[in-house]
């Protein structure tokens, strides 16, 4: 039996996998500044940015492969750039 916490990142990797690139644009800005911290968020943002790779997404603006900075709301571009942007 998997761990609650695969289970989890499962679930969110299934479930953003389905989602447009815009769905995922903002499903990242919903979580810009906010600070609570838990189990079932640290799997959702790690399922973002699996789907950031997944998509080829240029997300360098805002982390690499290790880390992303959720102190900034963003946008896509045409060429699947990543920039930041001043409000949701």
């Amino acid at each position: 039996m998997k761990p609650n916490s695969t289970l989890l990142l499962d679930e969110f990797k299934n479930r953003l996998s389905t989602y447009t690139d815009d769905e995922i644009i903002r499903s990242f800005n919903r979580e810009v500044e906010k600070t609570g911290w838990g189990t079932a968020r640290a799997e959702f943002l790690s399922s973002l940015h699996y789907e950031f790779d997944r998509r080829d997404f240029d997300y360098s603006s805002i982390g690499n492969k290790e880390c992303l900075s959720f102190k900034s709301y963003i946008q896509l571009d045409e060429v699947k750039r990543i920039t930041t942007k001043n409000n949701k």
